[in-house]
C-alpha cells in the first residue's frame, strides 16, 4: 500500500489544518480496474451521501507499458479506471442531488466538470 502512504500524510495535514477531524481516507491502485470495485463497495458501505467526486488520478508513461490485468495503462489510468469509478458510484451520486452533486474529471488533457 505504498501509493496510500503520501495520503495518509495529505489527509492528517488537512485534519490539522482545518481542525476537521471528521476527514477520511480510502486507498486504491487507480491504475488497476481490479481496485476501482473494492474502492466504490467501501465508500458505499461507509458513506450514505456523496456529492463531489474528483477524478484527478492520471499520468502518463516514457513507453508503452502494460498493467497487470493486460491494459495500456495510460488509457486505464487516465480514462477507464475513473469512468468505471464514476459508473459505480454514480447512484449514490444520483441520491446525494437534492444538494450538490458535481463530477470533476482531470486525467491528461482537457479537465471536464458535469453537474
Amino acid at each position: 500500500m505504498k501509493h496510500g502512504l503520501g495520503a495518509a500524510f495529505s489527509c492528517a495535514e488537512i485534519k490539522q489544518a482545518t481542525g476537521n477531524k471528521h476527514v477520511d481516507l480510502l486507498v486504491a491502485d487507480l491504475r488497476l480496474l481490479q481496485e476501482v470495485r473494492p474502492l466504490a463497495e467501501a465508500f458505499q458501505q461507509k458513506y450514505g451521501h456523496l456529492h463531489i467526486l474528483v477524478n484527478n488520478a492520471g499520468g502518463t508513461y516514457r513507453s508503452r507499458t502494460v498493467t497487470a490485468e493486460g491494459l495500456e495503462a495510460t488509457l486505464a489510468f487516465n480514462h477507464l479506471t475513473p469512468f468505471l469509478l464514476t459508473e459505480l458510484l454514480l447512484g449514490v451520486l444520483k441520491a446525494s442531488a437534492d444538494e450538490l452533486s458535481l463530477i470533476i474529471w482531470r486525467g491528461i488533457g482537457t479537465p471536464g466538470i458535469l453537474r
